[in-house]
This record gives structure tokens, sequence and C-alpha cells, in this order.
């Protein structure tokens, strides 16, 4: 998701804000598996180097989430989130093709919900690859899909033991639309409807 503009007049700098949630599915090297779920703030700075090059950073807050496991719930705190993107496009006009590589590591802790135990430390790391189709419409409106394949552990201390587990998919498609109502600004949803599921927004600015 972002905003675009014609190669001639180049926008260097975008600004985003990002919202949104995700469901995963993972499974631990002590012989259990949970689903997760987070609420994600982020935002996000990137520099667009070249016509076909974008490197940018991002930052932001794990605000609520849960993880649930063999008939137990446990509450994700507060956490926080920061990563690194490169996009580069491969095929630029009719059709859009681009490449994304992205590392991201977040940081909060679980409570049982029920128990009396303390809070637990909850990290993960995420190695991400994809690819996006993209083309297009009435100068405003660019529908995408796009395919991604990812990997990275998750640490975790449950019941006084650390343990370490990872997706187990490690794929994601997804379907966004962004619109330009201006051609520095951008809004955009992304629907993730299979592997790692999501749904999340997007307001960016240009410029």
């Amino acid at each position: 998701m972002g905003t675009q503009t014609d190669d001639d007049g180049l926008r260097h700098w975008q600004i985003a804000l990002v919202a949104g949630g995700f469901d995963a599915g993972l499974s631990f090297d002590a012989g259990f598996d949970l689903e997760m779920r987070e609420y994600l703030l982020l935002a996000s700075v990137g520099y667009r180097v070249s016509p076909d090059l974008t490197v940018g950073f991002r930052a932001g807050g794990v605000l609520d989430g849960e993880l649930t496991a063999e008939g137990r719930t446990w509450d994700v705190a507060l956490g926080a989130m920061i990563g690194a993107q490169a996009e580069y496009r491969f095929v630029a006009r009719p059709v859009t093709l681009s490449g994304t590589l992205g590392l991201a590591a977040s940081f909060t802790a679980t409570r049982e919900v029920g128990g009396a135990g303390e809070e637990s430390s909850l990290t993960a790391l995420d190695l991400r690859a994809g690819v996006t189709v993209s083309r297009e419409l009435f100068d405003a409106v660019t529908p995408y899909f796009s395919a991604r394949a990812f990997g990275g552990p998750v640490f975790w201390t449950r019941d006084g033991e650390d343990v370490v587990g990872s997706d187990r998919g490690h794929y994601q498609l997804a379907l966004g639309l962004t619109a330009a109502p201006a051609d520095f600004l951008a809004l955009g949803v992304e629907w993730a409807f299979l592997g790692e599921t999501g749904l999340y927004g997007q307001l960016a600015i240009a410029f």
C-alpha cells in the first residue's frame, strides 16, 4: 500500500500510518500448537531511492492480543515492533510487478487469563519476502494481489519454561486496494485471506 506518482514527478519521501490485526497459527518445539492474534499500530517512513527502488523503516506498538492453546488463554500486553523493508519494481506498466524483502521484530509479554502467574516475555522475529501484482485504474485506484513467504522464531516463556516456535504455514496471500484522492495522498486497505490472515488500513502522504 502506498502513494504513487509518475517517474517524471518523483516524490522521494512517504510517511504512513498503518493499523490492523492478524491471526497466525504457531507450532512450538515443546510439542504444542497455539493460535496468536495481535492488533498493531505502526508508523513508517519510506525513501524512494530511484523510480524502481524504495527503502523504509517502521516502528510502532502491539496494542492488544491473545494466545490460545490447549483450552488456555493468555492476554498479550502492550509491546513494541520495529522493522525495515526494501521494495523493487521489476515491471512498471501496464501491470506493475514488484518484490519486497523485510525484517521485523516485536517485543511484548503475556499473562494467562485466570492464572496467578507473572508476565512472561514474548519475542518474535520475522523475515519476509513477497511479490505484488497491481494495476492502476482511472488514474486513482489501484487493486493488487500479494503473495508472501516468511519465517522466523518466536521466543516465549510458558509455565516457567522457555520455548521456541514458528508459524505453521510460512505463507500469506492478500488482496488490497489503494485510492489516491490527491497526488500526495493515498488511502489503502488490505485483506490477507489465506495463511497468516489479517486486515489492515493505511493512510500515506508522499512529498
